[in-house]
């Protein structure tokens, strides 16, 4: 059927991660957008998993039972749906700008260089290879709901910025990265030098210089308390205060070697809680805003309406 048919969002509850799993995902994967395919498995495996790592790399979500419909999976439907909206749409919008451009940058070229770059950060940590399709995902919902305007200069760095949020873990160690322990003050040390290190990578292309000077304050705080520079409030750009929040979205929703994955009501609260401390007031509001738009009437983010 996904052979004969263009589908945004394909959710598979299966028995186990097997090949037929990855059957799914590789017949998902011939579309253009790929349609995003969420898989659902068991609470627990009788036997061994060997293909559970590649599907959870390759999948847009990859969850086991018991999962609650409402307030868990509807929610992932609609950032998948979201996310193939986005790819699906953004090369008319690019033409837009192309045709009001008197510049006409060399965006094929560009879109080459980002997919190199998230190959190799694929090759050096293999948790990056879906992770920046629910970032873009995020990110290019907070921003239209903070009013950016699709198609325009600051929409492309916030997208370019979210399709490269973990680029500079290039330069982390990968022993770092895979470890299974909780991070040693040294551990620590070296990840939060990753923002430097995409700067520097991506400062190296014209294009993508507005990318670079966000990701570089990504990891800033609100209150001042972030790294690497510890900028405060408004003078940390508007598009790394969205990425921020995109980035963190995506990595308490999605599961971990050393913890699972929280649901998108608790995510939300977290999130919520930082208002204010992590986050900017104005960015949570959206935030709220976006959730409310994915989840249904019963969901917590019902309560920020």
């Amino acid at each position: 059927m996904l052979r004969r048919h263009d589908y945004m969002a394909v959710v598979a509850d299966l028995p186990g991660a097997d090949a037929g799993a990855l059957a799914i995902l590789r017949a998902a994967g011939r579309s253009r957008p790929a349609a995003r395919v969420i898989l659902t498995l068991p609470a627990t495996a009788d036997t061994p998993e060997p293909a559970l790592p590649e599907l959870s790399r390759v999948a847009f979500r990859c969850v086991r039972h018991p999962i609650d419909i409402t307030a868990e999976l509807v929610p992932m439907v609609r950032e998948a749906i979201a996310d193939y909206r986005t790819e699906r749409e953004r090369p008319t919008r690019i033409s837009r700008m192309r045709r009001a451009s008197s510049t006409r940058p060399l965006e094929d070229t560009v879109e080459g260089v980002i997919r190199a770059l998230q190959l190799a950060l694929e090759f050096h940590d293999r948790s990056a290879e879906r992770r920046p399709r629910r970032v873009i995902a995020m990110a290019s919902e907070l921003a239209r709901a903070c009013g950016i305007i699709d198609g325009s200069p600051e929409m492309e760095d916030i997208y370019r910025a979210a399709a490269l949020s973990d680029l500079g873990k290039l330069g982390v160690p990968a022993t770092v990265l895979s470890k299974q322990q909780p991070l040693n003050d040294l551990d620590w040390q070296e990840l939060r030098r990753h923002p430097e290190h995409s700067w520097r990578i991506l400062r190296e292309v014209p294009e993508l210089r507005g990318a670079s000077e966000l990701l570089y304050a990504a990891r800033e705080r609100w209150d001042g308390n972030g790294y690497p520079r510890r900028l405060v409030g408004e003078r940390i750009p508007v598009g790394a205060r969205i990425v921020s929040v995109a980035v963190a979205w995506d990595a308490m929703t999605s599961q971990r070697a050393y913890r699972p994955a929280l649901s998108a009501t608790a995510a939300q609260d977290e999130i919520a809680e930082g208002s204010g401390l992590s986050f900017d007031p104005v960015v949570i509001a959206a935030f709220e805003r976006v959730l409310l738009s994915w989840m249904p009437a019963t969901g917590r983010a019902a309560d920020a309406a």
